[in-house]
């Protein structure tokens, strides 16, 4: 072998090498490319999340007017099936969906506002999508009773309106003096269900944005109390009315005595 031929066969073998290394490059520059266009990739997502349908709320959701209750048939008719599931007729006004706004007067509000001002102010962690677009699990969407504040009103009193056509539709007529207290001040059974029915129900002021916890100089149509549904009729549907009487609050817990 010649000195002439090692330059040669030297370079022969570079080349290919050369050419190798140049398209690995060009392979994950194209990677890069596509990635970077696509948006930045995410972890696989898992079966059981990929399978339910997902609801995106970049768009405006469907409102309630509450102003055309009376008016529109159509809005009418589906209240009314909405609250025949719950077995009501006039304990609340309307029936809303985590994914529907509200609108009382001239003043409208997304459902998902007023239940993460709720969750916050009762100490629960909040969940959002960090991509900003506030997707709503289709299978998981709550529900929520509302009820507007007519001037007058007061939380006792529309706590009570609640659960007298909660029973009603049971065949249970729930006499108006049911609520009073004993003669030795003690609260009856019903009392004791209101007492603690006020701390599960959010009063939400349309014109401030804002929870709240005060009735008193209220406007027309600016209050409404919110009821998550889930919540209360798990409560209402464990209570055995026959034995009402026995029921204990401490001012913080409802204790239910056992069914017969």
């Amino acid at each position: 072998m010649s000195n002439n031929e090692k330059p040669a066969r030297a370079s022969n073998i570079r080349i290919p090498v050369l050419a190798a290394v140049l398209l690995a490059a060009l392979a994950a520059g194209i990677f890069f490319w596509h990635t970077t266009r696509s948006g930045t990739s995410s972890p696989p997502v898992p079966a059981e999340t990929a399978s339910r349908a997902i609801l995106p709320m970049d768009q405006a959701p469907e409102v309630l007017d509450y102003n055309d209750l009376d008016d529109n048939d159509t809005l009418a008719g589906e209240m009314d099936r909405r609250k025949e599931k719950y077995g009501l007729d006039t304990g609340v006004d309307l029936v809303a969906r985590e994914d529907e706004a509200v609108k009382v007067g001239d003043q409208t509000v997304a459902m998902r506002t007023i239940a993460e001002d709720a969750d916050i102010d009762r100490g629960k962690v909040v969940e959002s999508d960090l991509a900003g677009t506030g997707r709503i699990d289709r299978d998981r969407v709550r529900e929520y009773g509302i009820h507007v504040v007519r001037p007058g009103e007061n939380l006792w009193n529309i706590h009570f309106r609640l659960l007298a056509d909660y029973l009603e539709e049971k065949g249970i007529t729930l006499d108006p003096l049911s609520d009073e207290a004993a003669r030795d001040g003690t609260s009856s059974g019903v009392g004791k269900i209101l007492k603690f029915s006020e701390s599960t129900v959010t009063i939400y002021n349309l014109r401030d944005r804002r929870t709240t916890t005060d009735l008193h100089m209220i406007h027309p149509l600016e209050k409404i109390v919110v009821y998550r549904m889930d919540e209360v009729f798990a409560l209402l549907d464990q209570i055995d009315y026959k034995n009402i009487t026995k029921l204990e609050f401490d001012g913080d817990t409802l204790w239910l005595p056992a069914k017969d």
